[in-house]
C-alpha cells in the first residue's frame, strides 16, 4: 500500500497539532485561591493516600490532538493506492491488456460468461485512457494473440473488439503472453503497465509463479466470484488403436468430477452399430476410468464419441477418438536360418490375417509393416541403427539371434544404441561391436538333459487364450539345446526355460523388442512341431505388434494445428479439410520433395476430415483441453516471489488507477473526535 497526499502544500498546517496541547496548558481557568485551616489538613491527607489521579484530563488532551491530526491531514487530501501503484496525473501511460480467452471463461455466472465480465472490465481500462496513452490486447488462448503488433493509440478501435470477441475452447500458455507484452512495453515512454484479466484458474495458474517484470506494473484483476462444479470428460484412449475386423477393443474412458457435492450422470459410447451406456456416480473430487468392449466388423478408420449427460458446462462433455481397423497385418520375415525362417514362414501363411513380406537386410530402413521377425540373423551397424529408428516408431521385432552374433549387437538392439560402423570393411562384425570384450559371439549350447518351459509372466495377455486348456499348454515343448545368452538388462521375460534362463524376453518403450531363444531346429526341439505354436504365435503379433504408428494415436487439442504430409508435390486444389461439412482454410508447403497442408483453424472439439481428390484420406480428432475442465479459482498469483492479490472484478477499475481518497474516513473521524470530547468533559466535570 502507498499513500500520496494531493495538498502536499499544506503540510506546514501539521504546525497545529501543539494547538491542543498548548490550550490545554494555558487555557485553563485559574480561580483564585483560599486556604482554610479546616481543609488543609484532608487535603494533605488526601495528597498523600490517592496514588492515581482521574485520567480525564489526560484523555481530553489525547482526543482533542487525534481531532486536531485528523482535520490537518483532512486537508492535505491523502489518496491510497493498492500493490505499490502510484497515480500520476497526467503521465503518459503504456498499456497492453491479457484478456483470458481460454475455455473456462466461457463458465456462466449470473446472467454472463465469465468472459463477458472480462471484456468489460477490459474496455473500463481502456476508458480511463487520456488521448496520448497507447495500448494493445492480447488475447491468452492457443496460440496467443494480439490485436496490433506493437502498441497503438487507437483506443476506441480496441474497446469496439472487446465488445465484439468471442471467448475458445483452448488452453493458453500465460507465461509466453506475459513475456510478448513485456517486449511491447520495453522502451515505451511513461508508465508501463499489464492487466491481466482472467479468472485465475488454479489448475493452470498456481502451477508456476510468472517471470517478474522491473520496471513494469502487473494488476491482476480476477473475473468470478466462486467456484463452479464440472463433471468432465477428461481422457480416452482405445486398445488396440488398430484391430483387426472382429478384434475386441477396450475403450478408456476417464470422468473427473470438478466439484464439492456428489455427481450422478449417464455416460454414452457411439462406436459401431450399437450404442452402449453407463450410469456414473461420483463423489466429490473423484476421478473414475470407465470401460467398454467393442468389435468392429469392416475395415477402415471408426470414430469412437463418448458423451456425459448435459451440465452447466457442456464444452467437455464429450471426447472423441478415430482407430482404424485394418484388414490384415504386414509382417516382414528378414530370412536368415533356414529351419527358423521356414517354420516361422509357414506359421505366419497360415494366419490369414497377416500380410507376410519376404525383406533384404537392405529393406530394413524402408519397412514400415506392424513387426518384423528376423530369423537367425546376426546383426551389423546400419541394420541396427535402422532397427532403433523402426523400434521408437512403434514397431514389433521378433529376432532370433544366430549362433555367431556378437553379444554386442544383442546389448546395443536391447538398449536402443547404435553399433559403431568398423573403420576397416575388412574387420568383419567383431569390429562393428566395438570392444572385444563385449564382441564375443553367441554360441549354441547343448544341454545336458532336456528342458521345458516355464510362465515367467502369468498375467501376460498373450497366455489368456490357454487358460482354459482349450488350446493346449505353450509350455510343454521339449528343447535340447539353446543360444548361451545371458538375460540383458532392462527386458521382462515373458517364458523362461526350468532352470531360470530366458527363453523368450521382450524390450518395450519406445516400440517392442521380443528376443526369441526358443530354438526351431529339429535337432533341438519339437517347439515348431506343437500344436500350440501357431496360436502362440498369433497371440504375440496380437498384443506386441505395433501400437503407436505415427498418426493413428496423435492427439489434437483445440487450437493447436493440424496436419497431413504427401510424397511428391500435391496441388492445393486436390487436399481439402473439412469441420461438420465446413471447409477450412489450410496451407501448403513444399520441402524435400514432401508436400505439408495445415491449418490452424481447428479451434473447436471434434473431427476434422482431410479429403484428397474427393475421397477421405483421414480423420483426426480434436478435443477440449482437459487442463481447462477445473474451473475452482484462486484469487492470488505469484509473479516472480511477490505475491500479487488479483482486484475483484466488481471493484472499479478508477480506484485502482486513481487511488482511493481517504477524506471520507478522517472527516468521520474528525466528528466522532467531537463527540468523545464532549463526553470526556461531561465526565470531568462530574463531581
Amino acid at each position: 500500500m502507498n499513500f500520496v497526499l494531493t495538498n502536499a502544500g499544506l503540510l506546514p498546517l501539521a504546525a497545529l497539532l501543539l494547538v491542543p496541547l498548548l490550550v490545554h496548558l494555558f487555557a485553563r481557568a485559574r480561580p483564585p485561591v483560599f486556604r482554610f485551616s479546616s481543609v488543609e489538613f484532608l487535603r494533605q491527607i488526601l495528597r498523600k493516600s490517592v496514588r492515581l489521579k482521574r485520567p480525564q484530563s489526560l484523555l481530553v488532551l489525547l482526543v482533542r490532538t487525534l481531532l486536531c491530526a485528523a482535520l490537518v491531514v483532512l486537508f492535505l487530501k491523502p489518496v491510497l493506492f493498492r500493490a505499490g501503484r502510484l497515480g500520476g496525473a497526467g503521465t503518459r501511460k503504456a498499456v497492453v491488456l491479457l484478456v483470458d480467452a481460454t475455455a473456462s471463461m466461457a463458465a456462466v455466472e449470473g446472467t454472463q460468461t465469465r468472459f463477458a465480465a472480462a471484456c468489460a472490465k477490459g474496455a473500463e481500462v481502456l476508458s480511463e485512457l487520456s488521448g496520448d496513452d497507447q495500448a494493445n490486447i492480447i488475447w491468452l488462448g492457443s496460440p496467443n494473440r494480439a490485436e496490433f503488433p506493437r502498441l497503438s493509440v487507437n483506443i476506441p478501435y480496441l474497446k469496439q473488439v472487446l465488445r465484439s470477441a468471442a471467448v475458445t475452447t483452448e488452453a493458453s500458455d500465460f507465461g509466453g503472453a506475459l513475456a510478448r507484452a513485456a517486449e511491447m512495453l520495453q522502451g515505451q515512454p511513461g508508465a508501463a503497465e499489464i492487466y491481466l484479466i482472467s479468472d485465475f484458474q488454479s489448475s493452470t495458474w498456481g502451477a508456476q509463479p510468472l517471470v517478474a517484470l522491473p520496471g513494469i506494473a502487473v494488476h491482476p484483476i480476477k473475473i468470478g466470484r466462486r467456484d463452479l462444479g464440472n463433471l468432465a470428460v477428461t481422457a480416452l484412449a482405445v486398445d488396440p488403436v488398430n484391430p483387426l475386423p472382429g478384434q475386441e477393443a477396450t475403450v478408456a474412458c476417464e470422468v473427473h468430477n470438478f466439484s464439492t457435492e456428489h455427481s450422478l450422470s449417464t455416460l454414452f459410447l457411439r462406436a459401431g452399430e450399437t450404442p452402449q451406456t453407463r450410469e456414473l456416480r461420483l463423489a466429490p473430487g473423484q476421478k473414475q476410468t470407465v470401460l467398454f468392449r467393442v468389435a468392429l466388423t469392416t475395415p477402415g478408420e471408426k470414430a469412437v464419441t463418448v458423451a456425459l449427460s448435459e451440465d452447466s458446462f457442456p464444452y467437455d462433455n464429450e471426447r472423441w477418438t478415430v482407430l482404424k481397423v485394418v484388414e490384415h497385418l504386414r509382417v516382414g520375415l528378414v530370412e536368415g536360418e533356414p529351419q527358423t525362417s521356414g517354420y516361422w514362414r509357414r506359421a505366419l501363411g497360415a494366419l490369414d490375417w497377416v500380410k507376410l513380406e519376404t525383406l533384404a537386410t537392405t529393406q530394413l530402413g524402408e519397412f514400415d509393416g506392424e513387426a518384423l521377425f528376423l530369423g537367425g540373423w546376426t546383426g551389423d551397424a546400419v541394420a541396427v541403427a535402422q532397427l532403433c529408428r523402426y523400434l521408437e516408431r512403434g514397431g514389433l521385432v521378433v529376432w532370433s539371434p544366430a549362433a555367431d552374433t556378437p553379444a554386442a549387437v544383442v546389448a546395443a538392439l536391447t538398449a536402443r544404441l547404435a553399433v559403431p560402423a568398423p573403420a576397416d570393411p575388412a574387420a568383419g562384425s567383431r569390429a562393428a561391436t566395438g570392444a572385444a570384450d563385449a564382441g564375443e559371439p553367441l554360441r549354441l549350447e547343448k544341454l545336458p538333459r532336456p528342458l521345458h518351459l516355464t510362465v515367467a509372466d502369468p498375467a501376460n495377455p498373450v497366455f489368456k487364450v490357454f487358460a482354459d486348456g482349450l488350446y493346449g499348454d505353450p509350455t510343454r515343448a521339449t528343447f535340447r539345446g539353446r543360444a548361451h545368452l545371458a538375460a540383458p538388462a532392462g527386458g521382462k521375460a515373458i517364458l523362461n526355460y526350468e532352470d531360470g534362463v530366458p527363453a523368450l524376453a521382450a524390450f518395450v518403450d519406445p516400440g517392442c523388442l521380443l528376443l526369441w531363444n526358443l530354438p526351431l531346429q529339429r535337432e533341438l526341439s519339437d517347439w515348431a512341431v506343437q500344436p500350440e505354436f501357431l496360436p502362440f504365435l498369433g497371440e504375440l503379433l496380437f498384443h506386441y505388434r505395433r501400437q503407436t504408428a505415427d498418426r493413428r494415436v496423435q492427439r489434437f487439442a483445440t487450437g493447436q494445428s493440424l496436419t497431413q504430409e504427401f510424397e511428391g508435390e500435391v496441388l492445393a486444389e486436390d487436399v481439402k479439410l473439412e469441420f461438420n461439412g465446413q471447409p477450412l482454410a489450410v496451407r501448403r508447403q513444399v520441402a524435400n520433395r514432401r508436400t505439408v497442408f495445415s491449418t490452424t483453424e481447428a479451434r473447436l472439439p471434434g473431427l476434422y476430415s482431410w479429403y484428397h481428390r474427393g475421397a477421405l484420406l483421414e480423420r483426426q480428432a480434436v478435443n477440449f483441453p482437459a487442463v481447462e475442465s477445473d474451473l475452482s479459482t484462486q484469487a492470488e498469483i505469484k509473479v516472480g516471489t511477490q505475491g500479487l492479490v488479483a482486484l475483484r472484478g466488481e471493484q472499479s477499475i478508477r480506484q485502482l488507477q486513481e487511488g482511493s481518497p481517504l477524506w471520507p474516513q478522517l472527516l468521520l473521524l474528525a466528528v466522532v473526535g467531537v463527540v468523545v470530547e464532549g463526553l470526556l468533559l461531561v465526565w470531568k466535570d462530574k463531581p
